[in-house]
């Protein structure tokens, strides 16, 4: 019974505070149903939806729209601002900064003209923890400086406190203990009647008491933030402090409770989608179960960990690319109105020519020549106001399909990148975490050395490709042509796969021309080679040969690349040298690819005014044939 009563007590408090939270939205919901006043409405549901951000952050994000766009249909600037800075803040608690620094940003300008020196201070903490989040912690620190100084020179107490914890925080990112306990203790000291602002720093204290490896203490001032956090039925205080106790008890040895404690804040952030918060948990859980020597479990959650961050990294950056486009689009519609007003404008003009010409009577002469001439002269500007409108469509047209391009060529490499790279290098990452343990035996670590360097090899041979097709898209190819032994370059290219060809037993057979000379670029000829016959050992059987041969037919050169492996069905050959398709398939030996290799074969072919082909059955090997020019004797 004496074990039951601490978590009764526990339980109490959350139904307390969700009850008082609850009561407080509850009460503001009723004010502003009852408001006389659309711009009191507007201030308590804005009020409302502060009370329950950090509880509810979806029905809060639903409740500060419907009050901003309100406010935007009255012209309530005062609620605009208002509203946005609430709006931004929700969109910070749930990772989405492009979002949340646009909303932040309005409601500054706003506050701005408006002269309004309490709201700019919120305006400037918000800016500034979106910042920090993105790593930008100077700008961070200027803008917590400054919500400072104003903040002092206004008597805002509250606006003093929250900015000297984000002060503290952001010194302590940078490593400058000192300097993030003065101002965590002057945020304590000045007992400014901010609960959360005090929870806050107990959980900087314990912030900082870790980076001093004082774990004990940490935890303390860990379990008071947490304690304060469920009695304000603040959740993401709550998330954001519990995967921290993990991190200490993992420190003071008490893996058990940590792995507790660290399972169920990962239902917490899940259930209020913190996914910053999770990311962060999956890494402490993954380092409890490897202090425990469950190195299997470990991987699983530190995948989770890696995922999840990627997930969230290419989120943000769609957020961005996203932002940027309809900024674009916005520009593109308002010329297209602009234009369109134009258009209207002449159109008018036409009008009050022709209701002017009916005005006039007929029978006076002079009159009658003077308004012909104006309209000769009316319609000839409306002509050349025509042209001009559709010299500009044409303009915007055309940079509208040269931003389609762009767009397309950015997204093909982020694709790539996100889906092809991304996966390998996180395996790296895994294998070389899993080499730093004591837990492995020696014919582990031999095995994980091989996988890793073969994992390198892929990568890297990935990774040239992948910067010669993007520094191809976004630049152009200018071959610089030259005399070129095509025998020597042959070669030097099948020397330079000695190694893997033994490792497959597959043997090499050039017959190419001593004298034989071609008309090209030699560095794109090195890597049209090498990616042929990096193709070749690929899709080659154990115990086989690849056969090279070169000679001169009417006046071209006829290369060819033989292989006596898989093959292709020719569903799969009309896939290749098209980048919309990004086809790659897995060796004999499962050697991985992102599919650029022939892509970039092709493109380089024809730049230097050659041609390629490819003969291919399943089963019996493929002959990839190039005609390239032949050289100047």
């Amino acid at each position: 019974m004496l074990h039951r009563t601490p978590f009764i007590l526990f339980f109490v408090c959350i139904c307390f505070a969700i009850a008082e939270a609850q009561s407080r939205f509850d009460s503001l919901m009723n004010l502003a149903n009852k408001a006389d006043q659309d711009t009191l409405r507007i201030f308590f549901m804005n009020e409302a939806s502060v009370a329950i951000r950090e509880s509810d952050n979806e029905e809060a994000l639903s409740l500060a729209t419907q009050a901003n766009r309100k406010a935007q249909q009255l012209g309530y600037k005062r609620g605009v601002a208002m509203t946005l800075a609430n709006i931004g803040w929700i969109y910070y608690r749930n990772g989405i900064f492009s979002q949340a620094l646009d909303a932040s940003n309005q409601a500054l300008k706003i506050d701005r003209e408006l002269g309004d020196k309490n709201e700019i201070v919120n305006s400037l903490n918000n800016i500034g923890a979106i910042n920090f989040e993105q790593r930008q912690y100077e700008n961070s620190l200027r803008s917590f400086k400054e919500a400072l100084q104003l903040a002092t020179e206004q008597g805002n107490r509250l606006g003093i406190s929250r900015s000297l914890n984000n002060i503290a925080f952001c010194y302590l990112r940078l490593g400058k203990l000192d300097s993030a306990k003065y101002y965590t203790r002057q945020a304590q000291e000045g007992n400014y009647n901010d609960s959360f602002r005090t929870s806050f720093s107990y959980r900087m204290l314990g912030d900082i008491s870790f980076e001093e490896k004082n774990f004990g203490e940490a935890l303390k001032h860990y379990d008071t933030c947490l304690t304060n956090a469920i009695k304000q039925n603040n959740n993401f205080l709550r998330v954001s402090t519990q995967y921290r106790i993990g991190k200490a008890l993992i420190r003071l040895g008490q893996i058990d409770r940590a792995i507790s404690l660290l399972t169920q804040n990962i239902l917490l952030a899940k259930k209020f989608k913190y996914p910053s918060e999770l990311e962060s948990t999956y890494l402490v859980l993954s380092d409890a179960y490897k202090a425990q020597g469950e190195l299997t479990i470990a991987m699983e959650f530190q995948t989770r960990h890696y995922q999840l961050k990627d997930s969230l990294s290419e989120q943000r950056r769609g957020a961005v690319t996203q932002s940027i486009q309809s900024r674009y689009d916005s520009e593109i519609k308002n010329a297209q109105i602009e234009l369109l007003t134009k258009d209207a404008v002449i159109k008018e003009n036409e009008l009050k020519a022709q209701r002017l010409l009916m005005y006039v009577g007929i029978g006076i002469l002079v009159i009658l020549a003077l308004l012909v001439f104006n309209l000769i002269q009316s319609n000839q500007r409306n002509k050349a106001a025509n042209r001009m409108l559709s010299v500009q469509n044409e303009l915007i047209q055309d940079q509208s399909r040269q931003m389609e391009i762009l767009n397309k060529t950015k997204d093909k490499i982020l694709s790539i990148i996100s889906h092809d790279m991304r996966s390998p290098l996180a395996g790296l990452k895994g294998l070389v975490n899993l080499m730093g343990t004591e837990s492995i035996t020696q014919q582990e670590f031999v095995d994980i050395s091989k996988n890793l360097r073969k994992n390198l090899d892929y990568v890297y041979n990935d990774l040239d490709n992948l910067l010669h097709w993007a520094n191809a898209q976004l630049k152009g190819i200018k071959p610089q042509f030259q005399n070129v032994a095509l025998r020597e370059v042959v070669l030097e290219k099948v020397n330079l796969f000695t190694e893997v060809s033994k490792n497959k037993l597959i043997t090499f057979e050039v017959e190419i021309p001593e004298d034989l000379l071609v008309w090209a670029d030699v560095n794109h000829l090195h890597l049209i080679m090498r990616n042929l016959l990096s193709n070749a050992i690929k899709f080659s059987h154990a115990n086989s040969s690849i056969l090279i041969t070169a000679k001169l037919i009417a006046n071209e050169v006829h290369l060819s690349v033989q292989d006596f492996g898989v093959g292709m069905a020719p569903p799969d050959m009309e896939k290749l040298f098209k980048i919309e398709n990004h086809f790659s398939k897995v060796g004999t030996q499962n050697e991985k690819g992102v599919g650029l290799g022939l892509i970039l074969v092709k493109e380089f072919v024809t730049t230097n005014q050659g041609s390629i082909s490819v003969r291919s059955k399943p089963g019996e090997g493929s002959v990839f044939s190039l005609r390239l020019q032949v050289g100047h004797s």
